[in-house]
């Protein structure tokens, strides 16, 4: 069971190991964070600036998934490992305390096996994406697959929502669809609702995959399923800005109004074919939409789209050491920074643009090692992480023609960074140690006392 992960910058699937149990299929942007916009921006941060990022230290480290951080919990969504067989498997959501690390509270997504449904069959889950918070409600994706007398891989996707206090037992609100990603704006959220299917011949649940998405668009009520207000075939990666609700699918992108058209099924308000599959997508302050090609022989390229009419303003000069690996996008201080390989590239996002059809960068860096995790940004500050167990701290106004971007602080963690996020006055780092277990590593950094 696989899904594109580039927009972080590598895979953050938690497996949910063999478990006996039946299929239960069969009976403002609240996280801070992120936008709507998918700009990977923190845009209320005040604490963390220029002038005091200098001064961050380690203030704990704890096992753990950072998937949100809201008030003072840090939430994230595991799953016990592929070999973990038998009653104790578990697919759960967990809170720690941001000031501190400790463990608030744990809720099972999924009940042990046998405890409360027969045991018919072997469960194997993971978690879909990242947890994501919608009001007072936590909602997570999960995926997996039910073999039974030795016929299967049943596969299914289910989406559960838990409340941010635990205050309640987890709900599945979805049986048949994995709300992938999960994407609130105004009263609604958008939402790419995905079923999976085996392979021919498949006989492991791990051999599950995801099929066709929906792009779905619901009122703002995570506690029940609830129809559509509107939906329209495929679309990923959706991106909301004003009333715009943009999705990808291959090379395609697509336009909607994300109000809705007064009917069931939209038709998109202009359709773009890019000529090159779209990896990642985020919208800029100057009325455009940036989409980051995949990988390949000639590296990835940045492609700048007028969100009016979907045409192309300009493209991007091949960004260094794109060939392979992750990359990611974030947009601050009138620029959308890129990075991949081991470059940090700077465009203006601005009306005019570079003014030109191609693009070099007004600015690059270069990072310590290869790119890795995602980019965070807010006060001013963009933060890269590295496969050499980095993260940088780059002044984001810094990165002009003269040549490249300012470095205000590099962090050391415990191993290679998978997400980052910027909230509260701290940074979360979350790193992979490559052991394969469970629970990552959270790092928290802050500013002393006093």
């Amino acid at each position: 069971m696989t899904r594109d992960r580039t927009r972080t910058g590598s895979s953050r699937r938690r497996l949910a190991g063999l478990a006996v149990v039946a299929l239960a299929a069969a009976g403002c942007w609240p996280q801070q964070g992120g936008t709507s916009e998918n700009q990977n921006a923190n845009l209320i941060e005040n604490a963390l600036t220029p002038a005091t990022v200098a001064d961050l230290t380690q203030a704990w480290t704890a096992p753990g998934v950072l998937d949100a951080v809201v008030g003072n919990q840090v939430l994230g969504a595991d799953a016990s490992g592929i070999t973990h067989e038998g009653f104790d498997s578990f697919a759960r959501l967990r809170s720690l305390d941001t000031g501190t690390g400790a463990e608030q509270w744990a809720q099972q997504l999924l009940p042990p096996g046998g405890t409360t449904f027969p045991p018919t069959g072997f469960f194997a889950a993971a978690i879909g994406d990242p947890a994501t918070v919608q009001g007072s409600r936590v909602m997570v994706g999960i995926e997996g697959g039910l073999v039974v007398g030795g016929q299967g891989p049943n596969c299914v996707a289910a989406t559960v929502s838990a409340a941010l206090d635990a205050s309640d037992a987890p709900t599945f609100v979805d049986t048949a669809g994995m709300w992938s990603p999960n994407v609130p704006f105004g009263s609604r959220r958008a939402t790419e609702t995905r079923g999976f299917a085996p392979p021919p011949g498949g006989a492991q649940p791990e051999q599950c995959t995801a099929g066709p998405g929906t792009l779905e668009v619901r009122e703002d009520d995570a506690t029940t399923r609830t129809d559509p207000v509107w939906s329209a075939p495929g679309g990923d990666r959706p991106v909301v800005t004003g009333d715009q609700l943009v999705v990808a699918s291959g090379s395609t992108v697509r336009s909607f109004v994300a109000s809705g058209c007064g009917a069931a099924t939209c038709d998109p308000v202009w359709s773009t074919d890019l000529g090159v599959p779209v990896a990642d997508m985020t919208a800029g302050t100057a009325g455009r939409l940036y989409v980051l090609k995949n990988p390949g022989p000639t590296g990835r390229e940045l492609i700048a789209v007028n969100l009016a009419d979907g045409s192309v303003e300009w493209r991007s000069t091949p960004l260094p050491g794109s060939e392979t690996g992750p990359a990611s996008m974030s947009v601050m201080a009138g620029r959308v920074f890129v990075a991949a390989g081991t470059t940090l590239s700077a465009f203006a996002d601005t009306d005019t643009g570079c003014g030109d059809v191609v693009c070099g960068p007004g600015g690059t860096a270069t990072l310590p090692g290869p790119y890795a995790g995602n980019l965070a940004s807010g006060g001013g500050i963009v933060y890269a992480g590295d496969a050499g167990g980095h993260v940088t701290a780059w002044q984001a106004d810094s990165c002009e023609n003269t040549g490249g971007c300012l470095r205000l602080k590099t962090l050391t963690v415990p191993g290679t960074p998978t997400h980052l996020i910027q909230a509260s006055g701290r940074l979360f780092v979350e790193t992979d140690d490559g052991a394969g277990t469970s629970l990552q590593t959270i790092t928290a950094f802050a500013l002393p006392r006093g």
